[in-house]
């Protein structure tokens, strides 16, 4: 839900707009923060600024801007609109520390704080959060949100009994033995508003620049009053841990969703992870 506030010149907005989200080390989710600039004819990719916090906000007279405190920040809009996301790494991370420290799992929180520019007078807002699942499963569609350069990330554990009753509805072309197990992966993508720049597959860790399997995607496609489709077949999808990776495009968020679907038999043209 979104939460609405301003702001003045130069001052800070915690208290009545605060949003936090608590997280356990049972989540496996990537959380992204969105802040957009209200009744402002302006595009000002400066009029605000968001800050992240582990844990809860310094009170408002207390704030300070130090590297040490501040968990991440924006760097500047797009269209008005800011945006942080902490991908599933990121928040894992997170949760490793807090629970390293403690000696058990634990709660972790991320809140979030806005500064007004100091050039500017009021500026009025509105603040959401929200989290994008990071696991996938068979057969069932995700949804999700990408942001401008950020990574974000899903992953599928995926095993023969995760497909069982289900293979003949999702066979790829082909006949074949109902005792014949799927081995294979295909994820279809939609990216359904906006464009991305990456999309990247791999096995075991989550993909990044210099990963192998950088996909081939076209960073000026975007999907406006229609669906943009992608789709790649990772081979023996069973004996990895496959993690997916999309990287936002600059033009803004883009809205998608992924779906795996699991087949058997000839695998064309699809990724063969090595190990």
């Amino acid at each position: 839900m979104w939460e609405y506030g301003h702001c003045r010149t130069g001052a800070w907005s915690t208290v009545s707009y605060r949003v936090t989200t608590p997280w356990n080390v049972s989540n496996q989710d990537n959380l992204v923060v969105e802040l957009e600039v209200l009744g402002d004819s302006i595009i000002d990719p400066h009029a605000l600024e968001l800050f992240a916090y582990r844990g809860p906000t310094p009170p408002r007279a207390s704030i300070r801007e130090e590297p040490d405190e501040i968990y991440h920040k924006t760097s500047g809009a797009v269209n008005n609109l800011y945006a942080i996301t902490l991908n599933y790494v990121q928040v894992k991370k997170a949760l490793q520390q807090e629970a390293s420290v403690a000696g058990e799992d634990v709660d972790v929180s991320f809140s979030f704080a806005v500064k007004c520019s100091d050039t500017r007078e009021t500026v009025r807002y509105r603040i959401l959060s929200h989290s994008v699942t990071a696991e996938l499963h068979v057969g069932h569609r995700q949804h999700g949100e990408v942001c401008p350069e950020k990574w974000l990330y899903h992953f599928l554990s995926y095993s023969v009994s995760d497909d069982d009753g289900h293979r003949r509805q999702r066979r790829l072309g082909g006949q074949s033995n109902d005792d014949e197990e799927d081995e294979h992966v295909m994820f279809k993508v939609r990216i359904l508003d906006g464009g991305v720049y990456l999309l990247a597959a791999r096995s075991d860790f989550p993909p990044s620049f210099n990963s192998n399997n950088l996909l081939q995607v076209n960073p000026d496609h975007m999907a406006l009053g229609h669906a943009i489709e992608y789709d790649f077949t990772i081979c023996n999808a069973k004996e990895h841990l496959t993690y997916v990776g999309l990287f936002g495009n600059v033009s803004g968020c883009a809205l998608y969703d992924i779906t795996p679907v699991a087949f058997s038999g000839a695998c064309k043209n699809g990724i063969k992870f090595v190990g």
